[in-house]
């Protein structure tokens, strides 16, 4: 029978012809344990900013699941040494991604897409060198780095090294993946132009960039070999493939009837007047266009010039903080509605000629290879996109509740304090409510680092040491 898309909108093939529609028995506990991890931890977001309890979508949620894993298992037997992979291996990866990592909300399809690259990474161990882990940071022209940029590594980090632990158990054998850490100081320079030095810019992402790596390499030097960081190329460089791309993308965005897109665009509208003035809010389409190219998403298009290293991976797992629902929303709603053949013609339209006939996303898995691509197509065959607990207020840039590394003249902790008793004692109502919410979202970040660490004198030992 042909399994039809319910609830979400995913990136799997979903029209596959299953046998019977019957699941191997011996998958059964495995497909239970997957499911009620799955539920414990769904809340799905809707396609703006909302989350859906998991108790609303729990029936739908677990019929696909049951689809996915029917799907990802065709013609595999339990008692077959690839179904003991499974057995033993797709539990415990999906707890490396989900338990104690920070994650809270996954886009749409998500759940199902880390589930099925959860079982593709069991039944093939070597898959583990075809997914990405990535974590965006935008530009800012700060003249200091925010000491809480180091949280919104800390989910990717978390997951590597429940990965290692998984590792070190001798259930499966494999090569952790990469944790790439990209930024994009020069999207932020083109739709900020009048409100950002481009010198200031690239001054705090070198800041912020070397922050990071002295963290992790300090405190969790056992995967810092994985660590993989990527810099944005000017837009006066993209090369006529990636203009083409992107003004594909962008038009896709400009001309969409969706009132969730519409409103999303709207959104974005606003926010780019409010950092940018004018070109800020004319931008706004490309900048949010920019995004799937950004993340390399599993959109099919010819390699771009985004980025100097346009790797081919078939797994991506793309974490951000709150403000990315929007984006990810987005980068979605692109995925689904790019149509290969028009992009084709518009490439060839430009003297650029390549077949992009639609690629197939994981289909049947045939044992070592997944259906060929063509050299020039880069995006990863299954993306999932996760929200985390961190970021709610964005790190790259600091507020009035925030510390620099080289301005700090406090401890976090009671900086934080002292603010919030000037908060009680000036504001009242709803201002004080909505201001002490941000606050405690800004300390629940630097807890989040605190706690990774050890202490809070150990994270001011490190940043002296780093100041020094």
């Amino acid at each position: 029978m042909a399994i039809e898309a319910k609830y979400y909108s995913t990136s799997i093939q979903m029209t596959e012809e299953l046998p019977d529609g019957h699941l191997d028995p011996g998958f059964q506990r495995i497909l239970n344990q997957s499911t009620d991890l799955i539920l414990k931890r769904a809340l799905p977001l809707s396609m703006v900013d909302n989350e859906i309890p998991a108790h609303q979508v729990s029936s739908s949620l677990t019929a696909q699941i049951s689809d996915v894993f029917s799907l990802a298992l065709v013609g595999i037997r339990a008692d077959s040494a690839e179904g003991m992979r499974v057995r033993s291996g797709v539990r415990p990866i999906l707890e490396s991604f989900l338990q104690g990592t920070l994650l809270r909300s996954v886009q749409h399809d998500s759940y199902l897409n880390l589930l099925y690259t959860s079982i593709f990474l069991a039944r093939d161990p070597s898959l583990f060198q075809e997914l990405t882990i990535s974590t965006g940071f935008g530009g800012s022209n700060d003249r200091d780095t925010n000491i809480r940029a180091l949280s919104y590594v800390i989910p990717s980090v978390k997951i590597l090294e429940n990965l290692k632990k998984l590792k070190e158990r001798g259930i499966i054998e494999f090569d952790l993946p990469r944790f790439r850490i990209f930024f994009a100081p020069y999207s932020a320079i083109a739709v900020n132009t009048s409100e950002m030095s481009s010198e200031d810019v690239l001054q705090n992402m070198a800041r912020t960039r070397r922050y990071i790596l002295e963290y992790i390499a300090y405190f969790h030097k056992d995967i810092f070999p994985n660590i993989f960081i990527e810099v944005e190329n000017p837009w006066d460089q993209h090369d006529p493939v990636t203009r083409v791309v992107l003004d594909y993308f962008s038009q896709l965005l400009v001309d969409s009837q969706d009132e969730t897109i519409k409103k999303l665009i709207s959104i974005l509208q606003q926010r780019g007047a409010n950092h940018g003035n004018e070109l800020g809010a004319e931008l706004a389409h490309v900048y949010a266009a920019i995004h799937p190219l950004l993340f390399k998403d599993s959109v099919n298009h010819p390699r771009v010039n985004v980025f100097d290293y346009s790797e081919k991976n078939l797994f991506a797992l793309s974490i951000g903080g709150r403000p990315e629902r929007l984006f990810n929303s987005v980068r979605a709603y692109i995925r689904k509605k790019t149509d290969p053949r028009l992009l084709s013609a518009l490439l060839g339209n430009n003297g650029i000629f390549f077949d992009l006939s639609p690629v197939s996303d994981v289909g049947p898995y045939t044992g070592t290879v997944f259906p060929v691509r063509p050299d020039y197509l880069s995006s990863p065959i299954v993306s999932t996109l996760a929200i985390t607990t961190i970021g709610s207020t964005p790190v790259y840039y600091r507020t009035k509740y925030d510390l620099g590394i080289r301005s700090r003249n406090d401890l976090p902790l009671s900086y934080l304090a002292s603010m919030k008793e000037i908060i009680s004692k000036q504001l009242s109502g709803a201002q004080r409510a909505l201001e002490l919410n941000r606050l405690a979202e800004i300390e629940r970040d630097i807890r989040t680092v605190i706690d990774d660490v050890g202490s809070e004198d150990v994270l001011m030992n490190f940043l002296d040491n780093l100041d020094s």
